[in-house]
């Protein structure tokens, strides 16, 4: 029988979490990201697609309207529409929701 040595060495540590204030901000600031992505996703596509029934949109627009009448340009809307396309693209595969506009023909010349 062989005789068993205990290991050489110091003994193992115990590991130990310790909650800094500073870390529980950080980690409180990460979480809210999302949080904070996810609902301004919600409340502009949602205020956005009440307006496209009112006005008989087939999509949504992210920016108001009125406002995107007024000065006859999408560019905010686009930048949201990129900004927010993986929200739309689960509401719409998820919830059957429209997608947004993609483009707005403000008058016909010719």
């Amino acid at each position: 029988m062989k005789d068993h040595a205990p290991p050489s060495g110091p003994p193992p540590r115990s590991i130990r979490l310790r909650a800094t204030v500073r870390s529980v901000m950080v980690w409180v600031a990460l979480g809210s990201l999302p949080m904070a992505y996810t609902g301004t996703y919600h409340r502009l596509s949602r205020r956005g697609m009440q307006e496209a029934r009112e006005f008989g949109l087939p999509g949504f627009l992210y920016v108001p309207f009125r406002e995107a009448a007024d000065s006859e340009d999408l560019t905010r809307q686009q930048l949201l529409a990129i900004l927010y396309a993986p929200l739309n693209w689960m509401d719409r595969a998820f919830f059957d929701a429209p997608g947004p506009v993609v483009c707005v023909m403000w008058r016909l010349s010719g």
